[in-house]
């Protein structure tokens, strides 16, 4: 893309950027000129509970309950571009769930108009593409996108992808069912 995320890493803050008890590895990454750079403290990985039960029942006699903590592996980096610090959270499930999470933090773009406000800009019929966020000033309106791809060679590389859909089904008037 625009940017190259990999030399916009950014070493990560134990209890701040990331759990303290996160582990913190370096990365080698490719330079501009093509040679290793080793980058360090850029990945954070480390266990959370999300909140919510990985398995839970009770027993309708005893009424004992069984409940599991759903703890998450989280793979963090953060990449520095620009005004912008991009938080991307690679999140694995242990139900085999894998999410990813994009955040981003930073200063807004901003640039100077000649309105004092948003009343003198609208008075005068001026459009400057933003919200006011101080006089005289603008964060500008824009987008920004990422994009992901995850080669995912589990066992080889014979793996697919399959995605099932659920479609109604209408049965005869002779039986007792009428969908499933």
């Amino acid at each position: 893309g625009e940017f190259g995320l990999g030399g916009s890493l950014s070493s990560l803050l134990r209890g701040a950027d990331c759990p303290d008890n996160a582990t913190l590895l370096d990365v080698v990454l490719p330079s501009i000129k093509g040679q290793p750079q080793t980058y360090t403290d850029v990945l954070a990985v480390f266990e959370r509970y999300s909140g919510n039960p990985l398995v839970r029942h009770q027993n309708i006699f005893s009424r004992r309950v069984e409940s599991r903590r759903n703890q998450e592996l989280v793979i963090r980096t953060i990449a520095t571009v620009g005004n912008y610090d991009y938080i991307f959270d690679w999140v694995f499930g242990q139900d085999g769930k894998i999410k990813v999470a994009v955040g981003a933090t930073g200063i807004c773009s901003a640039k100077a108009v000649s309105a004092k406000d948003a009343t003198e800009a609208a008075a005068s019929g001026a459009d400057f593409f933003g919200r006011f966020v101080d006089e005289y000033t603008v964060a500008v309106n824009h987008s920004h996108c990422a994009i992901f791809r995850l080669d995912f060679d589990v066992d080889g590389q014979s793996n697919y992808f399959a995605k099932d859909m659920l479609k109604p089904v209408r049965f005869n008037v002779d039986t007792p069912r009428r969908s499933g």
